[in-house]
Order: C-alpha cells, then structure tokens, then sequence
C-alpha cells in the first residue's frame, strides 16, 4: 500500500488522511490510513504540515527515486538472503544470469 499512498499523492501534491483513504482502491479504516501516512513520514518519504486539525502530507521523493530506493533495498535483501548459500562471486553471476534472461524476453 506504500506504493498507493504515494502515486496519490504525487499528482495531488498534498493530501489530508481522509482525502487519501478516498482515494485508495480499497475501503481502509481511517485510523489505518493515517498510520499508513505517519510510518512514510517517519521513513522520510513524506513531508506533513498541521493545516487547522489536520496534517497534509505531501510527497518527499520522486518516482524515480523511490522506485530506485525500493530496487537497493530489495537488492541488498536479495544478497543478504543468498549470502548463507554460496560465495558472492557465484551468487552475483547467477544474478547477472537471471537479469540477462530477464532482458531477453523483454525484448
């Protein structure tokens, strides 16, 4: 739902909790959404300002860069998981592989 949270966001630019959990494709409590909103804000990815008895949360990063962020983060899991079963060397040439497989059929 991370991803939700912020492709509404980004064209909005701001958004309130209850403005945000209208907009999500599937009902959510409002206590769950603006949970939802404090942990990216505690994670850095959102800004938030008090407007009246509200916060608006605004987005922190681009697209591009939490798509990058979130591709590190799923890389450094990856290694470390595979860490426990070979040698680096081995396991970042099977991935080489495995991404030169990838690139193939996607073209």
């Amino acid at each position: 739902m991370e991803w939700q949270v912020l492709e509404i966001l980004w064209p909005s630019k701001t958004g309130s909790v209850r403005e945000v959990a209208e907009q999500l494709p599937r009902e959510r409590s409002y206590t769950t959404v603006m949970t939802i909103l404090d942990r990216r804000f505690q994670k850095g990815l959102l800004s938030r300002a008090r407007a009246d008895r509200k916060f608006l949360y605004s987005t922190r990063v681009s697209a591009q860069e939490f798509e990058r962020r979130s591709a590190e983060y799923i890389l450094s899991r990856l290694l470390l998981i595979l860490s426990s079963s070979g040698t680096p060397e081995v396991i970042m040439g099977q991935l080489v592989e495995g991404l030169g497989r990838h690139d193939a059929e996607l073209f």
